[in-house]
């Protein structure tokens, strides 16, 4: 997920296991992840949807819960990728809060029960990866913004449940999580990030770190927003 863009950085979220993973040279597919203390200023490899793969800077990770926070100069972009790089959008309470100066956490929700969300996820074989970054044009019209990408409909089982396997609470949908979508943005109907997902649980469906804690713990990117 990318949370911001500036003249200098993309700054990209993601789930701590799925760092902990390529520290560890494990599959950050696979459901063993070790937990360990990844060094900060650590680069760690990631691949946009373009099929541009390059290392970025690992800033932040989250303590508490399963969120990191990375960084790519934008001089190791594309011009072109640029152009179709958007950041997430924040429900506006939060942001109102973050410039108040507000702490964020559960003291409100954005979703309720029965809400309707979303998830955007790459196929196996992203068309994006045998472009010609030399030669692309732009489809500035974004008649092919979806393509080499599926989209994954469910909604809200429960806007907070507790999970004790985490020691946490939740936030839960009916969305099939498979390997390797874990640190995928789970969003509204009206394109607002509600959560980065953990994972799929055993009784079906999937749980998500709910925005409130992606805002507490990413303050410093949103607060000149």
């Amino acid at each position: 997920v990318i949370l911001d863009i500036t003249d200098e950085e993309v700054v990209i979220l993601t789930c701590r296991h799925v760092v902990e993973a390529a520290a560890a040279g494990q599959d950050p597919m696979g459901t063993d992840v070790t937990r360990r203390t990844v060094p900060l200023s650590q680069s760690v490899g990631i691949t946009f949807f373009t099929g541009h793969e390059l290392d970025a800077e690992l800033i932040s990770v989250s303590d508490e819960y399963d969120l990191a926070f990375l960084t790519v100069p934008v001089t190791e972009l594309y011009p072109q990728e640029l152009l179709r790089f958007r950041k997430v959008r924040l429900p506006e309470q939060y942001k109102e809060a973050v410039a108040d100066g507000t702490a964020v956490f559960e003291a409100f929700l954005p979703v309720n029960k029965g809400d309707k969300l979303y998830m955007v996820v790459s196929r196996d074989t992203p068309l994006y990866e045998k472009w010609n970054m030399d030669s692309f044009i732009p489809d500035l019209s974004g008649e092919n913004a979806d393509v080499g990408n599926d989209l994954l409909t469910g909604s809200v089982i429960s806007p907070l449940v507790e999970v004790k396997a985490l020691d946490r609470q939740m936030l839960y949908v009916d969305l099939d999580a498979e390997p390797g979508m874990s640190g995928g943005g789970v969003f509204s109907a009206d394109g607002h990030l509600e959560g980065i997902l953990v994972g799929g649980v055993e009784a079906g469906g999937a749980v998500a770190e709910p925005v409130p804690r992606v805002v507490g713990n990413a303050q410093s990117f949103i607060e000149n927003e």
